[in-house]
């Protein structure tokens, strides 16, 4: 098991820049543990974004919450890795989870979590459907997701002074 440098093939990082100019970017709610401060910046970088107080969810139930996102087509961020359990949120009905960094005041953290949210995770949001992402305060990204053959897959991706690299399992 080891970090492996991905290939920066020049015509597949020319097909990534075209898809990004095409792709519309994600629908995000913005989970009440984040606060509005959340909102108001991915709201600035030009997203579609929604906060529980908006949509008069503050002080309601994780599954309240997990369902109005499911309902509006809206990824949800939060820092409440309860969302990670898929026996109380489901993957066949959900819009994709993101849990960032910080619950505990780390602001830096945060902030290169949602640096990173916009890079690699804001412009697709089809791809992010039915998947459960954590992003780490040191920057690894953690996807979990159905594979086609039906089994539960996880990948994990970094990136170290601008190299991106995928964890293999050997």
């Amino acid at each position: 098991m080891a970090w492996v440098t991905l290939a920066n093939d020049p015509a597949d990082i020319a097909e990534v820049a075209q898809d990004w100019a095409r792709s519309a970017h994600s629908k995000f709610l913005v989970d009440e543990n984040l606060g509005p401060d959340v909102a108001r910046v991915l709201r600035d970088q030009g997203f579609n974004v929604r906060d529980v107080w908006q949509e008069g969810l503050d002080g309601k139930s994780d599954e309240a919450v997990f369902q109005h996102a499911w309902r509006t087509r809206r990824i949800l961020l939060t820092h409440d890795t309860d969302f990670m359990d898929d026996r109380s949120f489901p993957e066949h009905s959900n819009a994709g989870v993101v849990v960032l960094p910080g619950g505990h005041g780390n602001d830096e953290a945060l902030g290169t979590a949602l640096a990173m949210l916009v890079s690699y995770i804001g412009r697709m949001p089809e791809i992010w459907r039915k998947s459960k992402i954590v992003i780490t305060a040191n920057g690894e990204i953690t996807i979990r997701c159905r594979q086609e053959d039906g089994r539960m897959g996880i990948q994990r991706y970094r990136v170290r002074q601008g190299v991106s690299e995928i964890w293999e399992d050997e």
